[in-house]
Order: structure tokens, then sequence, then C-alpha cells
């Protein structure tokens, strides 16, 4: 019996019948794991970069213009709704704020208009770098944000803030008149 159960265990030893079988099924988990983690920062990545491309060119867009009115403001944050496809625009909130120097030299806001939060206040003072607008001149600030779902879900990303500012000068104008 006991010879019998010594030659069992030998032969069970030698043989290598389903050894890829069971490595598959230590090494699948680990495989699958890594691979829907890449899908994963690979979606946020991209959503940030379309974030920073929407808020781009929704200042490029205001500053190609003397002037701007409500309903082109409209098709500006269209036009970033476009940029941002596929990725839900539920949660994307922009701030476009021309901003001028006061009286003693400090940044303020001439106007401004928001799409999914709050405009900025007319006169209120604005944290944005003074060394950049000329006296008598403006500068178009852009704020973009962004709250990234991730489409696996499941992971430390699923939550994700994303912001972006953005500033540029006018073009055409010392400043850009927003114009109801």
């Amino acid at each position: 019996m006991f010879t019998r159960l010594t030659s069992l265990l030998k032969r069970f030893i030698r043989d290598q019948k389903g050894l890829s079988a069971l490595e598959f099924a230590l090494i699948a988990p680990v495989m699958l794991g890594l691979y829907l983690g890449s899908v994963q920062a690979t979606l946020a990545l991209n959503a940030d970069r379309k974030l920073a491309a929407a808020a781009n060119t929704v200042g490029d867009l205001v500053t190609q213009d003397d002037f701007i009115t409500t309903n082109e403001m409209t098709q500006v944050f269209q036009a970033a709704d476009l940029i941002f496809a596929p990725y839900s625009t539920d949660s994307l909130a922009m701030v476009v704020t021309s901003v001028v120097l006061d009286s003693e030299g400090d940044p303020i806001v001439h106007w401004s208009s928001a799409r999914g939060t709050n405009a900025l206040l007319v006169g209120s003072d604005v944290d944005a770098p003074a060394n950049l607008i000329d006296p008598g001149g403006s500068i178009i600030m852009v704020k973009a944000d962004y709250a990234y779902h991730n489409l696996i879900g499941g992971s430390e990303l699923d939550d994700l803030h994303m912001r972006k500012t953005v500033y540029l000068r006018p073009r055409i104008s010392r400043i850009v008149t927003r114009i109801p």
C-alpha cells in the first residue's frame, strides 16, 4: 500500500500535463489588472489632453474678435463640447474672463462669461499674472474644470478632478469687448 502511494506521488510530480493551465491561472489576474489599469490611465490622460485643447480653443476663438456677443459665446462653448467628444460634458465647467488692470495696476475682471458654473463679478479682483497685461490692454483668461469619471470604474481614477487655466492676449484690438 505504501509503495503504491509512493509510486502515485512520484508519477504526479513528474507529470507536467496542465502545468500551462496552472501558470495561466496564476498570471492571468495580474496581466488583466495591468491591462485594465493602462486602459484607465490612457482614458484619463486623453480627457486631460482634451480639456487643455478645449480651453486653448475657447480662448483662441475669443481673442480673434474685437467684440463678442452672447450668441457667439454660446457657439464658442459649443465648440468646446465638440472638442471634448466622446467624453461627457456634464461635469465640464468653463469661465472666460477679460482681465484688465485697475488704476493701481492690479488685475480685475472687465467681463466674464461662464458655462456650467458662475461667471466672475465685474470689477472683482482676479488671480491672474499682472505682468502679462499691458497698460490699457487686457488678457483673456479661460479656466476649465472637469470631474473625470472613469468609464471602467473600480479604481483610484474614478473621481479625478482636472483643471486648466489659459491666458491669451487679444489679437485684433487691445481689449475684447463683451456685447450682451
